[in-house]
């Protein structure tokens, strides 16, 4: 995973971490989750030896622009002109424009999003799940109850 000319990748959703931090690239499945889990050294281990069962495969890494919300798309008499903010676009896990297009910032951005992933023509259930528990574990020890919940669920599934 890479953004254009072997460079890193940024995507402060993805990563959990400042939008303007570089991220990668990276060479291997192996190599993204060991990434991902430093924002998981809290987590008692069997809980996140769990969690990385269910880390989706990335490949084939695609072209990905991350930020379809609908102030970055442009239409001019009903179809589309154009694509804006390209700057954090790069070769992502295949799942991952489908789970930014479900993360909403606000009502509208909430609605353009669930009427985007009709349009996107392929679920990634799968992915988007492991996303959310992701981020929702990532707060650990502070987690809410559903993020209590989802650790109960990986310890109890790691016995």
């Amino acid at each position: 995973m890479q953004s254009l000319n072997h460079r890193p990748l940024y995507s402060g959703w993805l990563f959990l971490r400042e939008p303007l931090t570089p991220h990668g690239p990276f060479t291997s499945e192996t190599e993204f989750w060991d990434f991902l889990s430093l924002k998981l050294t809290k987590l008692p281990k069997d809980a996140l030896a769990r969690l990385r069962t269910r880390l989706p495969t990335s490949a084939p890494y695609t072209c990905t622009h991350g930020d379809l919300t609908f102030c970055n798309i442009i239409v001019k008499d009903g179809n589309l002109a154009g694509i804006l903010d390209w700057e954090n676009a790069g070769y992502f896990p295949v799942w991952w424009e489908y789970v930014a297009a479900t993360i909403g910032l606000d009502k509208e951005d909430a609605e353009w999003k669930a009427l985007l992933q009709g349009k996107l023509g392929y679920d990634y259930l799968e992915a988007k799940n492991f996303w959310g528990d992701f981020y929702s574990i990532h707060f650990y020890p502070d987690l809410d109850e559903s993020g209590q919940q989802l650790l109960e669920t990986l310890l109890e599934d790691s016995k």
